[in-house]
């Protein structure tokens, strides 16, 4: 069986990725922040962003070290599944790191408000002056606004998805690391 077309999903979410990076470094900058996800509460977020998300890098070795992940672990996992299995699996857990993401910067967000709120500061002007200079000078309201703006981007949590399937279904698998000197069994990886 010839490897290359025995993994195309693993091969077609890496070419997305390379190409959707190269377009937006070298021709559309401004189309990585419109790909990239944001809270669903912020003025930024767009609910394409919650699958867009997953194709776009911050930088090169960003992207290099997913994709040099996924096609590590991806390749295998895609074999042992079937490529529809790995699909699902792979677009899940991306689709979950967004909600961990969220449900995180929820959180913070919402402490930021209620101290906000107990300053006596109209928090809706924070939100709806996202991309533009703070009218009110405070600490927290500089954190509202860079948890409001900040770009979730990667397919991290998508390529940990498919580092746990690999981990759970070949648990004993040895796995050599560039940074550990000695193989490491893939459940002490996971």
């Amino acid at each position: 069986m010839n490897p290359i077309n025995a993994i195309p999903v693993t091969r077609n979410i890496i070419i997305i990725n390379v190409l959707l990076y190269a377009v937006t470094e070298l021709l559309y900058p401004d189309l990585k922040y419109q790909l990239a996800a944001y809270m669903p509460t912020s003025p930024l977020f767009h609910s394409w962003q919650i699958f867009t998300h997953m194709f776009m890098h911050g930088t090169l070795m960003h992207l290099l070290f997913n994709m040099l992940t996924l096609w590590s672990f991806g390749s295998i996992l895609e074999q042992a599944l079937g490529g529809r299995h790995f699909a699902i699996l792979y677009f899940l857990s991306g689709l979950g790191s967004f909600i961990l993401f969220n449900f995180w910067n929820y959180y913070q967000v919402y402490e930021l408000t209620q101290a906000l709120l107990q300053q006596g500061v109209d928090v809706r002007e924070i939100y709806l002056n996202v991309g533009k200079p703070l009218v009110v000078e405070s600490k927290e309201a500089h954190s509202l606004k860079d948890y409001l703006s900040m770009p979730m981007l990667g397919a991290s949590g998508a390529i940990f998805g498919a580092v746990a399937g690999f981990g759970t279904l070949f648990p004993d698998s040895k796995i050599s690391l560039m940074f550990i000197p000695y193989p490491i069994k893939a459940k002490y990886l996971l």
